[in-house]
């Protein structure tokens, strides 16, 4: 099928692909009419996408001939019928929105992970077909005290291990990082280093607004992690973090990712109310050592009057081919062919980003 790059923005879905001289052209918009928060090929070629609409709600959509044609999964993610359609609190539980779709890696393999609002994961066995909650993750001895962030409370990141299928992070906005050994059923905290962030509900064991997080390709337990104020590195599975964030222009952002050489990469934006590039220019900055220094690489990116952002889930890397790529909150997606070094803006003028991922 070749490479491709998937897109989802606010207003539907788009493929990247290459065409017989090696450059990237721009199929025709998919899913006219849903916010794609999520789009991922799994093993094997499906992809599943997580769909929104104001009017008919959020579901996981499946394409199996490279996004010609999607049908919508018949069990798709549901607080309605879990274990616990009201909270506690009153709270009447509503799927607003499938923020990842992640396959479970080669200690897993035939799992796939959904994150979604009111920071629920769910878990499929048969390729996206149907999913049930993983309520451990739900009755977690803090789970009265977790209140959203800006963009509401949603868990963006699953980092399953690579070869233990009992351990997994997840990240979640504005609660923390959270690691379960036992495949869901009990889920501890991973906040040591890491300070609370204002959400309205304070309590010291939650109230970490975490953005993004990341592994080491070749050493799991070095993980990465872009922090509402800050980015942190842990060389022990999130028990304790410390800040690496020293020579960067900010240190709040969105994305980050690891290449397969394990270079880090975050994109810094003016914080925390303006949320956009740092005096108008779109600067990635990439670590060779760990987050002991970073180097701010500008080739092939635009450098005066360019002010907006990129999303947490709209940055991805290969960890065969080296390639990088992402996508800003103007609908214009950057893709590099050499971790990161050299950049080239791809065609097409999309809506708002939401999520890339290459395939």
């Amino acid at each position: 099928m070749g490479r491709r790059i998937l897109v989802g923005t606010d207003r539907g879905a788009f493929i990247y692909k290459r065409d017989h001289t090696g450059a990237w052209q721009l199929g025709n918009q998919l899913l006219a009419g849903w916010r794609v928060d999520s789009i991922t090929t799994l093993p094997g070629g499906r992809i599943l996408a997580g769909t929104g609409h104001d009017v008919y709600g959020t579901t996981v959509r499946r394409s199996d001939d490279g996004g010609e044609t999607w049908t919508q999964v018949d069990h798709t993610p549901s607080f309605e019928s879990g274990p616990l359609p009201v909270l506690p609190d009153g709270t009447v539980r509503k799927l607003d929105a499938i923020w990842t779709i992640t396959p479970g890696g080669p200690a897993q393999p035939g799992v796939t992970y959904a994150g979604t609002n009111l920071a629920a994961i769910f878990r499929s066995d048969d390729g996206g077909e149907s999913w049930h909650e993983l309520v451990g993750l739900l009755h977690h001895p803090s789970r009265e005290h977790w209140a959203p962030g800006a963009g509401g409370m949603c868990l963006h990141t699953i980092l399953p291990h690579p070869t233990d299928p009992a351990r997994m992070w997840v990240g979640m906005s504005a609660v923390g990082v959270f690691e379960t050994t036992d495949g869901g059923a009990t889920w501890q905290t991973r906040h040591d280093g890491l300070r609370d962030v204002e959400t309205g509900q304070r309590e010291s064991e939650v109230a970490r607004c975490v953005h993004g997080v990341m592994a080491h390709p070749d050493d799991p337990e070095r993980l990465f992690l872009q922090f509402h104020f800050g980015v942190f590195r842990s060389d022990n599975g999130g028990q304790a973090w410390r800040p690496i964030d020293a020579g960067l222009p900010s240190d709040f952002g969105f994305p980050i990712v690891v290449t397969r050489s394990g270079a880090i990469m975050v994109i810094p934006l003016a914080a925390d109310v303006q949320r956009d590039f740092v005096d108008g220019r779109l600067r990635i900055f990439r670590s060779t050592d760990g987050g002991a220094s970073w180097n701010a690489i500008t080739a092939g990116l635009p450098q005066e009057h360019y002010y907006g952002g990129v999303l947490r889930g709209s940055m991805r890397t290969d960890l065969e081919t080296g390639e990088v790529v992402f996508g800003t909150n103007h609908g214009e997606v950057f893709h590099s062919a050499d971790e990161g070094l050299i950049w080239t803006r791809l065609p097409g003028k999309l809506t708002r980003i939401m999520y890339v991922s290459l395939a």
